[in-house]
């Protein structure tokens, strides 16, 4: 609704104030404040595509943990739409822009424009973007993450003061099934839909009104909701430790002698799901890369990582192994088959089962997850072993948005969660709760007493859940966020910093963060959160350009990276060097770090004494800075040619349905040439802009893009023949993608005549740059998949090209009373190849 009203108070502006502006710089600021709206309602539809519940605590989890280990395959759909939705508010605001804009004879007065403002003021004020960042940031942006404080705890968190689990003798077994919750096994909204899970409920304990709360609608913060009863804040991505001030059930079972594993289908490192167990009791923890290995077929993989026909394999036979042992066990296993939004990863073991007439794959997912997961209970309930085991199945959290989310929104959702095992009673548990009430619960049916863990209590002993007895249990949790992020406790600076450079680890006393990293801290220097370079997209400098220019920093990285984010001249005698200060304040410091002497917290403290943050300094100093960090990972290339050659380039080529910007710049200039989709040729010069002589839309999604300002129209080693006297060198450069699945693409034809060699090798989404240097050298670099990859370039320009334009480029008519063509100036173009 939020959004609904916002377009259209943004359709009202616009149309109040047409042809109400006579200023051509007050109508593009119109324009650009509709632009700006569009773009966060578009931010808005693409993340609530994900999450079902807006801009909330998933992505702002996200934004510090980052995406590493995911993919991106299954949310094709929403990028395509998202896409599109980009170029009609580019095109909105153009428009926009000649529909404000006054002609002179038009009749002008300020009431429309003061209307028009207070609309898009209005639609600024309802837009959903606004309102859940504004939400979250008065939630918890103000508050510091795990910055070593002790917070004293509020009376409803129950700590667990001695890691005790007296009477906890039977073994775990707890399998998460991503998405599914116990919505999809009502028969009257989904009739067949999990007959296996209908059957087996009628064996097992099951706890039928299960909600989820603030912090646990995605996998991980459910996880540790339900094992160790409290809402996650912070995270331990790029850290040795994942909360490690919170008490969980692993924890526990550990320091009782259990053994204990857990058991994933994709990347342990997306969300910090390996470091989260490591950190607490699991003494093997498995993801894809591990498990692929020990499959028949290694190749058997899915776009998240494993199928779970063939995690719940292996892990029934793991099963029977500890089962034959005496030690008492633990296993957690979570399937990623019904993952959304398409659920589109259905294992082999399902080829021939679908879900009525088969035409929704997201159900059919969930149909054949029924199966399998039946298969495996099935299985481990026949194990003799059962007689001392626990089994539990639950869904991770309620589904996210999916082909069926308006079919879910309209029901009473509530997570699955049953329980089976010798002593355990079939049936159901109606009391309210919610996945903190699992973890005491949980230990209750091994035969612990733990009537109450973090914000959880024992859905079968007598205290009620605080969801029983507590108004508003997520705006309780938000009042205790002190506390909780508390429990993050990152490692401080007191003993200073050391490095190992061959592990690539910071330690901070006895504990250690994964290199590059900043860290941020508060008034007190205390570290208050951990910024990596992650596998998000945006990478260390530029989350230190999007930081507040007063904010206090030490940033650990390779001494080359600070350095030229530093725009320093000299190289600093170390492999990792520590940046402290404040962008706002002179007196920026770097260290050079060894692995044998620590830089101590005194020498730290020293600099930050001197910071006075200076809102014009920053405006001084942030241009310099930004175009630095361009610069920050670029590959140089330095000519081994004989003296006299010149040229100061850099050039970024961009992979990826999600490529961002791919440029060649002139940095003696000061020119940029952006590139389109597809593969462009260029012709430099030292003393113009790069002009792009050849182009070729080579996958041509979506109908062929057409680049106006390329020369010729041929292959390019037609075009270098032809021009190779008026350039001082060549590049071919890739933007987004050079190949694209089964078309033909034909890079052969493109690229025959030229002595470029690599271009076989490229792959989709792949960034590739070709360089012919002036003295006839060929370079050319590959870079990662989904990557930007960027050189600076150096004397590698040949000084003597020709400097006129040929007349006729193409075989056009010349319109007549025009100037003459030879009175203007043109960029220059070459003719011939005098060095091939």
């Amino acid at each position: 609704m939020a959004a609904a009203i916002s377009l259209a108070l943004t359709f009202l502006a616009l149309v109040v104030l047409r042809k109400a502006v006579a200023s051509r710089r007050a109508a593009i600021g119109f324009a650009l404040g509709i632009l700006v709206l569009l773009l966060f309602l578009i931010t808005y539809y693409g993340l609530n595509a994900l999450t079902g519940s807006g801009i909330d605590e998933s992505v702002l989890f996200h934004l510090g943990a980052g995406m590493k280990g995911a993919t991106v395959q299954d949310f094709t759909a929403v990028i395509a739409v998202t896409a599109l939705m980009l170029v009609a508010a580019l095109v909105a605001a153009y428009v926009a822009f000649h529909v404000i804009r006054a002609r002179e004879s038009d009749t002008r007065t300020r009431v429309p424009i003061l209307t028009g403002t207070a609309a898009l003021l209005a639609a600024f004020a309802v837009n959903p973007t606004v309102l859940d960042v504004s939400d979250l940031a008065w939630k918890y942006g103000i508050k510091s993450f795990g910055d070593g404080s002790r917070v004293p705890a509020p009376p409803e968190y129950i700590a667990i003061n001695t890691r005790d689990v007296k009477g906890a003798d039977k073994n775990l077994v707890l399998l998460y099934l991503e998405s599914v919750e116990r919505t999809y096994m009502d028969a009257e909204i989904f009739p067949g839909l999990t007959p296996n899970l209908n059957a087996l409920e009628r064996e097992a304990l099951s706890f039928t009104d299960m909600t989820q709360v603030t912090w646990a609608s995605w996998t991980i913060g459910a996880m540790v909701a339900s094992q160790c009863g409290i809402p996650l804040a912070g995270s331990g991505a790029g850290s040795d430790e994942f909360l490690p001030a919170a008490t969980c059930m692993g924890d526990l079972l550990r320091d009782a002698g259990y053994d204990m594993t857990y058991m994933h289908g994709s990347s342990l490192e997306f969300a910090g799901w390996g470091t989260f167990y490591e950190s607490h009791g699991f003494d093997l923890v498995e993801g894809a890369d591990d498990i692929l290995g020990q499959l028949d077929d290694p190749n058997y993989e899915s776009i998240w990582g494993i199928y779970d026909d063939a995690l719940l394999d292996l892990s029934a036979r793991r099963f029977d192994e500890y089962a034959a042992r005496d030690t008492p066990f633990g296993m957690v296993l979570l399937t990623v088959d019904t993952h959304h939004p398409e659920g589109g990863t259905v294992s082999d073991t399902c080829k021939d089962i679908i879900y009525a007439d088969g035409a929704n794959p997201f159900l059919n997912s969930i149909h054949c997850a029924d199966h399998m997961a039946g298969e495996f209970i099935r299985h481990v309930l026949g194990n003799p072993a059962m007689e001392d085991t626990v089994l539990v199945v639950m869904s991770d959290h309620l589904s996210r948005p999916n082909s069926v989310w308006d079919t879910l929104e309209a029901a009473e959702r509530r997570n699955l969660v049953l329980a089976f095992g010798a002593g355990i009673e079939p049936g159901r548990i109606d009391r309210p709760g919610t996945t903190f009430d699992l973890a005491p619960t949980f230990l209750g049916l091994l035969g612990a007493d733990t009537q109450a863990m973090g914000y959880g209590r024992d859905l079968l002993g007598a205290t009620p859940s605080l969801r029983s007895t507590t108004e508003n249990l997520d705006q309780l949790l938000e009042e205790h966020w002190t506390f909780l992020s508390s429990l993050a406790d990152f490692p401080q600076l007191d003993a200073g910093i050391r490095v190992d450079a061959t592990a690539k680890k910071a330690y901070l006393g006895t504990r250690f963060v994964k290199l590059p990293a900043v860290f941020q801290l508060d008034e007190d220097l205390r570290v208050r959160d951990i910024l990596y370079d992650l596998d998000d997209g945006t990478k260390l400098p530029w989350k230190l350009l999007d930081m507040w220019y007063g904010d206090r920093f030490v940033w650990v990285d390779n001494c080359a990276r600070v350095g030229v984010f530093e725009g320093r001249k000299t190289k600093l005698p170390a492999e990792f060097c520590a940046l402290a200060g404040s962008l706002g304040s002179p007196g920026l410091t770097s260290f050079p770090l060894s692995d044998e002497v620590p830089l101590r917290f005194g020498n730290l403290k020293s600099v930050f004494e001197h910071v006075t943050p200076d809102q014009a300094y920053y405006d001084s100093v942030v241009g310099a800075f930004r175009d630095n960090a361009f610069l920050i990972d670029a590959d140089v290339m330095r000519s081994v040619a004989p003296s006299g050659l010149v040229g100061d380039f850099v050039i970024r080529s961009s992979g990826g349905s999600e490529a961002w910007e791919s440029w060649v710049v002139n940095r003696d200039q000061g020119d940029m040439v952006y590139v389109e989709r597809g593969i462009t040729l260029l012709g430099l010069n030292s003393a113009a802009a790069p002009v792009k002589i050849a182009h070729k839309d080579t996958c041509a999604w979506g109908g062929e893009f057409q680049d106006s300002d390329v020369l010729l129209a041929t292959d390019f080693g037609t075009a270098i023949d032809r021009t190779s006297n008026e350039y001082g060198a060549f590049v071919v450069v890739v933007h987004s993608s050079a190949v694209c699945g089964e078309v033909d693409v034909q890079l052969e034809e493109l690229f025959a005549g030229t002595e470029f060699t690599r271009w076989p090798d490229v792959q989709g989404e792949q960034p590739y740059v070709a360089i012919r240097a002036g003295n006839g050298n060929i370079t050319e670099f590959l870079g990662e998949r989904n990557t930007a990859l960027a050189l600076e370039l150096r004397d590698f320009l040949r000084q003597d090209t020709d400097g006129t334009r040929p007349l006729v480029l193409r075989e056009v008519a010349e319109p007549e009373g025009v100037q003459d063509v030879r009175e203007l100036t043109m960029p220059p173009l070459l003719h011939a190849n005098p060095y091939r």
